[in-house]
């Protein structure tokens, strides 16, 4: 599992919304997030419905853990109660397996036989159609991705937020806190995505680096686009100081971590 390096941030007390990271460990609090993430997308018409409500395509993967957003109104009040949105994320790893094998973005991603630039300079290209089975990468950026050291990404492999709380706020909230989630913990840098189009463009309007991999398909019953961001893209000036903080603060609770357990 990732580097166990705290629980929760409580920098936005103010508005009485708290982050918390949840593992297969945390039980009660997985299931809820698996549940919330299941009725999102069934209401979604992304997936089928499941006896054990939950989206087993994620089976495969062990290596990943949620980002998750509670809205505090009573501290009684239980956890899956105060759940309003939570984000999947699937680590890499340094096994012998390749990237596209360890991230579901990458896992039925498929290459292109034209390039970006080719795209741009030709509307008539367009990627097959294969019923919501495949997303298409243009070749330069296929062969480039599968070229990054999997220990240095994440994917974001779902997020679910409920519908009384989808202004924007919480979305906002999840994206920032599973790229500061990745700064504590060198030497993550990059983050795939398999994106809503409607959400990818409401991440570029906030001038956020995700870059567009491929074209804008059917995938999971919505249009999406398959994306990357290089976290140490975001900050601008002497907010880059912020990487080298995150990545000292997650060494320093790694230490003491070990040191408390031995």
């Amino acid at each position: 599992m990732p580097r166990s390096i705290g629980n929760k941030w409580d920098f936005l007390k103010s508005e009485r919304i708290r982050l918390q990271i949840v593992r297969f460990s945390d039980y009660k609090m997985w299931r809820a997030c698996e549940k919330l993430e299941y009725e999102i997308f069934l209401e979604s018409g992304y997936i089928s419905a499941s006896d054990d409500q939950r989206i087993n395509e994620f089976d495969r993967f062990n290596n990943m853990e949620f980002v998750a957003v509670m809205v505090i109104k009573n501290e009684n009040v239980p956890f899956e109660k105060r759940l309003s949105g939570a984000v999947r994320v699937i680590y890499g790893s340094d096994d012998r397996k390749t990237i596209q094998e360890q991230f579901p973005t990458l896992l039925h991603a498929k290459r292109l036989n034209y390039s970006y630039q080719e795209a741009l300079s030709d509307p008539k290209l367009k990627p097959p159609y294969e019923n919501n089975q495949s997303l298409w990468l243009y070749s330069n950026h296929y062969d480039r991705v599968l070229k990054l050291d999997p220990r240095k990404c994440i994917d974001i492999a779902a997020m679910a937020i409920i519908p009384s709380r989808r202004d924007g706020n919480i979305s906002k909230i999840l994206v920032t806190g599973v790229l500061l989630r990745g700064w504590e913990q060198s030497p993550i840098r990059y983050a795939i995505a398999a994106a809503d189009e409607t959400f990818y463009k409401k991440i570029k309007e906030r001038n956020l680096p995700f870059e567009a991999l491929g074209p804008s398909i059917m995938y999971w019953g919505s249009p999406t686009i398959p994306t990357l961001v290089d976290s140490f893209e975001i900050p601008k000036g002497f907010q880059r100081l912020l990487i080298p903080f995150y990545r000292l603060r997650g060494y320093l609770n790694l230490r003491g971590k070990r040191k408390n357990y031995g």
